[in-house]
């Protein structure tokens, strides 16, 4: 490891700053640079702290911005989760503390955002519509809400800065209703999901906190706090608590999340460390076979045409869960194969995808090295709106099963529905996906040798075809 330190002037906070830069070697990653913030008073971002900073991006600020709103936001989830007792089927079937702390969480990430991009536009996903009535029970939750948001205002420590001002109740809703934008195809905006995966985080489960920052409709930074998944890993986890960063080009990362946040945590605890995502090709073991993330609830994904894939594929274990944690846990190789096809394909009710429910994990998968698309293997479209309304559920995997994951997906979902065929842009791609999934197959029950390489998907001496 080598180290810089040096003093400059900040043009985007007018005030002097000390940039300490570290420099790692890792398989994954040749060169990766971290970097250290003094900042002398600007009371909203930490005095000291480490983020990713990569050597050709400006977003320095929005990283550090973001990485310490999600940490204040997961205070409040964490808090509000704490206090829910696990056989209060009571609350579990009003939602009340998670509704809670869905608009504190929102609220928070709003707010300090405002504080430092006040032009720039927010897609969040809740409003104030309903607690601006007259009723005993809103003005209950806006007085939950508020204290929730000061609260998190007042922490303090190295990981989130010094303690902000308080704000009132109506600089509260205010704040919720700044994600109000529709988002678009040009300039730049935001993306919030204060907390992805309710039914999870009514359990005691996996949820998330989400914040991606779009730029010509493509997430360009974007962070998934995830206060209940082991770190490093789910096979090998030394605690609870994950933080996941991508930035666009320059990789994906993770570290840990212990909540409550310490107020001097270490530099190893502050410590982003690269992830990537690779995949063995499916094969005779058990043991070797990719592992499938898909969520929960069988009303979110088609859990029976999810099993026809999975034995197409060759899939091995099924692994369940709520959130956006899936796209983290995806990254970092705790799976290989995500799966959201639409329910609409096994009887289910016709459900469009939000923006704030992939932007982040979008991002954080493409950085690792894998592939994010709909089910007919066409990219996510984030700049139509506040919906992907261009695309048809989301298939993410290592990019050396796109094609033999996009093959299965057709043929179970036409199987299942024979009326339906691909989209007229995706069948030529159809045919090469089939083409290189037959000869994966026949490699696979041959016992060659295959694997992922700059130039494509190699099956012994072959190039089935590159990969992109």
């Amino acid at each position: 490891m080598a180290s810089l330190a040096r003093s400059l002037h900040s043009d985007f906070l007018d005030q002097p700053l000390h940039l300490e830069f570290h420099f790692f070697l890792s398989p994954a990653f040749p060169l990766s640079l971290f970097f250290t913030v003094s900042i002398s008073s600007n009371p909203s971002i930490s005095s000291q702290m480490s983020v990713i900073v990569p050597t050709s991006n400006d977003l320095q600020k929005e990283a550090q911005l973001a990485v310490q709103a999600v940490l204040r936001a997961c205070h409040i989830t964490h808090k509000v989760q704490s206090a829910i007792k696990k056989d209060d089927t009571e609350t579990k079937v009003d939602k009340s503390p998670v509704t809670v702390a869905d608009y504190a969480s929102q609220a928070l990430l709003a707010h300090l955002l405002s504080i430092h991009f006040p032009s720039d536009p927010l897609i969040g996903e809740e409003d104030t519509t309903s607690l601006r009535s007259d009723s005993a029970q809103s003005a209950s939750m806006r007085e939950s809400i508020t204290n929730l948001v000061n609260e998190a205002l007042a922490l303090e420590s190295d990981q989130v800065g010094q303690k902000l001002d308080a704000l009132s109740e109506d600089k509260v809703l205010e704040a919720i209703d700044r994600g109000n934008s529709e988002g678009g195809k040009q300039g730049r905006w935001w993306t919030c999901d204060p907390i992805d995966g309710t039914l999870g985080f009514l359990r005691g489960e996996q949820y998330a906190v989400c914040l991606t920052l779009v730029s010509e409709s493509k997430p360009i930074l974007g962070l998934i706090g995830c206060p209940n998944l082991p770190y490093p890993s789910i096979a090998s986890p030394t605690s609870k608590g994950s933080l996941f960063l991508a930035t666009a080009s320059h990789g994906s990362f993770q570290r840990s999340l212990t909540l409550p946040l310490a107020p001097s945590p270490s530099a190893a605890e502050q410590a982003f460390q690269p992830i990537s995502l690779s995949a063995p090709i499916p094969g005779a073991s058990e043991e070797s076979k990719p592992k499938i993330l898909e969520s929960v609830e069988a009303g979110h994904s088609s859990h029976s045409i999810n099993e026809s894939i999975a034995d197409l594929v060759g899939l091995g274990e099924h692994v369940r869960m709520d959130s956006q944690a899936k796209y983290g846990a995806l990254a970092r190789g705790d799976g290989q194969v995500y799966l959201r096809v639409p329910t609409a394909y096994s009887g289910g009710k016709k459900y469009v995808e939000k923006v704030w429910d992939h932007a982040s994990g979008w991002l954080l998968v493409k950085e690792a090295g894998g592939w994010v698309g709909d089910i007919w293997g066409r990219d996510l479209d984030f700049g139509v709106g506040r919906t992907l309304k261009e695309n048809d559920g989301v298939i993410a995997t290592a990019s050396s099963l796109k094609e033999l994951v996009l093959s299965s997906v057709r043929k179970a979902v036409t199987q299942a529905n024979p009326d339906v065929e691909p989209p007229k842009e995706a069948q030529q791609a159809a045919i090469i996906e089939d083409a290189v999934a037959d000869e994966i197959k026949e490699a696979e029950q041959a016992g060659e040798g295959i694997e992922k390489g700059e130039d494509g998907v190699v099956i012994g001496e072959e190039v089935a075809r590159p990969t992109s």
